[in-house]
């Protein structure tokens, strides 16, 4: 009937109140004189008595609800109105019912009071115009007034399925939310891999007939690259560790086609390893920088990788020494930075930004800053730094 414990509480919590209430009641209107105290633990008894009647029909009318529950009630719908009507007629039934028992209940304590109640014969009295009279006059008086609480407990049981119903949703909405984001990150992290896996293609082919063992060396390091690639699929984060190890197997293949031409400087702090990152954020940002600053320059140029905090906030930078931009990013930086903002946007929301610096004859800097987050190396959970 009820799914954790404290809607029992709350069941015979409010039965208990208003056995108090009628009690408060009774003892209101009482016109006898006799000692307080022992009229009130009396009527207390009686109300008692008289709420179990009730609050043991309510179980029947609350089982009837679940059986046949309003969802969604429509006017032209037939069901809705055979349940309705059932709803309606289970009320009548169950307060006929409870007014019948507290009727007996009441020439109980009655008889009790007057030191009767061991002569008295249930069955007789039964057989009696005088009993059938006295019931008839009890559902005059108390018939509505009932009535309405049972279709108040009937509705109050609706109110508790639609409220559960509704907070179900609430949790399925989010669970298609959080796994519709996941597939449109883990999209846009597909749509990366090909990018660099066929830029790296194109490298290896233009030296297969000029540097044979150049080449050779570069599919044997690509090779250790999608390992590591495959090792992480699925993965939407990972420690900042992590991604510098996937870094190094990407740079070892640009070393091999630039030699001389590119120097790298990585500052991670030690402290920052177990930092979550969006898996596979860094690599395409070097790329570019690769690409347009130092493929641009005769000369070759460098490219530092740094990790820092910065007000609380996990701060990437991948910065260039090549020409820069003057107005707008350099061509060709759809696919890399156009992804990364769209992952942190899906990731992060508006807790993450992204940013492209330029200063033409200078160099280009990119930043990306995350939420302060550390995987537990006991567990594997995300210790979260406010």
């Amino acid at each position: 009937m009820f799914e954790d414990r404290r809607q029992w509480w709350w069941y015979w919590g409010a039965w208990a109140l208003l056995a108090v209430y009628n009690t408060t009641w009774d003892l209101a209107l009482r016109t006898s004189k006799t000692n307080w105290w022992s009229d009130w633990f009396m009527l207390l008894q009686m109300n008692v008595a008289q709420i179990l009647v009730w609050a043991l029909l309510g179980f029947g009318l609350l089982a009837v609800a679940r059986r046949f529950p309003i969802e969604g009630f429509e006017w032209a719908n037939w069901r809705s109105w055979r349940v309705l009507s059932l709803h309606f007629g289970a009320s009548f039934l169950a307060t006929l019912a409870g007014l019948f028992g507290t009727f007996l209940v009441a020439i109980a304590f009655s008889r009790l009071e007057r030191g009767t109640f061991y002569e008295w014969n249930l069955l007789e009295s039964l057989r009696t115009p005088r009993f059938w009279l006295g019931y008839e006059d009890f559902l005059k008086r108390y018939f509505h007034t009932n009535f309405l609480v049972m279709l108040a407990l009937l509705g109050a049981y609706h109110m508790v399925l639609a409220h559960r119903r509704y907070k179900r949703r609430e949790v399925e909405a989010a669970q298609l939310e959080k796994a519709f984001m996941q597939a449109q990150n883990q999209a846009l992290r597909m749509q990366l891999q090909p990018h660099f896996l066929f830029n790296t293609l194109n490298s290896i082919a233009a030296l297969v007939h000029i540097d044979p063992d150049m080449a050779d060396r570069m599919i044997a390091r690509l090779g250790d690259l999608l390992r590591l690639s495959l090792d992480q699929s699925g993965q939407q984060e990972v420690t900042l560790a992590q991604e510098a190890q996937f870094l190094e197997r990407y740079l070892a293949i640009e070393r091999l086609r630039f030699q001389d031409r590119l120097t790298i400087g990585i500052e991670i702090p030690e402290e920052l390893t177990r930092c979550k990152v969006p898996s596979f954020v860094l690599q395409p940002l070097v790329e570019n920088a690769i690409k347009h600053g130092v493929g641009a320059s005769a000369t070759g140029g460098h490219i530092a990788v740094r990790a820092r905090t910065e007000d609380g906030m996990l701060c990437l930078e991948v910065e260039d020494d090549g020409p820069g931009f003057v107005t707008s990013p350099r061509p060709g930086h759809g696919i890399g930075t156009g992804n990364t903002r769209q992952r942190l946007q899906l990731l992060y929301g508006e807790a993450q930004s992204f940013e492209l610096l330029s200063i033409p004859g200078k160099g280009t800097l990119a930043r990306v800053r995350l939420p302060l987050s550390f995987s537990s190396p006991e567990s594997g959970e995300i210790e979260v730094v406010a």
